[in-house]
């Protein structure tokens, strides 16, 4: 009898335990309101369940706005003032405003937001910081897909370790062609005084525009429109095939083989094959040691092309504005003001046999 008693009362306190769970899992259920969510897609503006909206989320928009993709359909989410200041932080911000961001406040929605937009994002000042949970601190882990190098400099091969495809430059940032060679960056961002056309990263400086370095992995490079170009600058592109340059100037010298200068010497890669200069001065010895298919000069001015800047080259071919140029075994042509220079292999047979 007693038995039974303790079976009863196990079996009741079962039930109750079981009811109580029901009842407050119904009183925590989202009413309609509060679960669906207005979004905005290419078909029009309306209320989305809940989770649906939050699968779908992808990122964050140029405008603060939530990114959203449900296979090929896309769409947003409005945000509110909390989100798009702390998406302005995690993009722009000095690592003091980066170390105090709190994002505790956000809805679940907006923090998978940040986290699909920069949670495969690194920050570098003196040490490696990342998105933990609703802050940003230190971390070991250097992989990313983007970083920001917020002040001073990077170690050696940090951007080859950590495998980013994009790198932002910031203004207290100190960075050079060293720090790209062997890295997989293929995209820059930059604040004043460093500007990116994308591909390539200058400075502004009083004496006029540099080029500091340009992405590894390009085949063809054309350098957007400055005054110098840095000794090194174009040493971490070892796979360049085509190269368009404004001007052949640089704090060093004003030859070609000094833009792949590295501390181990000159790396001009193989692969390199079309160069084309389009203003400024080429000076003697410019091309030296450096073995092209093609150079294109028809830019440069007659006056401002040495006879001599092909000396110790081997170039195939030649196209400028000058028709004496200090160059034996060419063939020289001319056509509508400028002058073709073809090198004559048969020649060359000629003269060995």
């Amino acid at each position: 009898m007693g038995r039974l008693r303790d079976g009863l009362l196990c079996g009741f306190a079962v039930l109750v335990l079981l009811g109580a769970v029901i009842a407050a899992g119904l009183s925590f259920r989202p009413h309609a309101g509060e679960s669906d969510v207005l979004c905005v897609w290419e078909d029009g503006a309306r209320l989305t369940p809940y989770a649906e909206a939050y699968s779908a989320v992808c990122g964050v928009e140029e405008d603060g706005t939530i990114s959203l993709r449900d296979g090929t359909r896309r769409g947003y989410i409005e945000t509110g003032e909390a989100f798009r200041a702390a998406v302005e932080i995690l993009r722009t911000g000095t690592l003091s405003e980066l170390y105090l961001l709190d994002m505790g406040g956000l809805k679940p929605i907006e923090h998978a937001a940040i986290m699909a937009e920069f949670g495969r994002d690194t920050y570098y000042a003196d040490g490696t910081f990342c998105i933990r949970e609703n802050a940003v601190r230190l971390t070991a882990d250097r992989t990313a897909d983007r970083v920001s190098l917020l002040a001073g400099s990077f170690p050696a091969g940090y951007l080859k370790m950590a495998g980013a495809t994009v790198l932002r430059v910031c203004a207290e940032a100190e960075v050079g062609p060293g720090d790209l060679k062997g890295s997989a960056v293929v995209r820059f961002l930059a604040e004043p005084p460093y500007v990116t056309d994308g591909s390539a990263l200058y400075l502004d400086t009083p004496g006029g525009r540099r080029l500091i370095a340009a992405a590894p992995k390009q085949t063809e490079l054309t350098v957007g429109a400055c005054d110098f170009l840095d000794t090194g600058a174009l040493s971490p592109c070892e796979e360049l095939v085509s190269l368009t340059l404004p001007v052949l100037r640089g704090a060093a010298g004003e030859g070609l083989r000094e833009l792949f200068e590295t501390s181990d010497g000159h790396t001009m890669p193989e692969t390199l094959a079309y160069v084309t200069v389009l203003h400024g001065i080429i000076a003697d010895q410019a091309f030296y040691g450096c073995t092209l298919k093609k150079v294109d000069l028809s830019g440069i001015l007659p006056e401002d092309l040495s006879p001599h800047a092909f000396d110790g080259a081997a170039v195939e071919t030649v196209v400028c504005t000058r028709g004496d140029l200090a160059l034996s075994g060419y063939r020289v042509t001319a056509q509508g003001g400028l002058y073709l220079y073809e090198r004559s292999y048969e020649r060359e047979e000629t003269k060995q046999s």
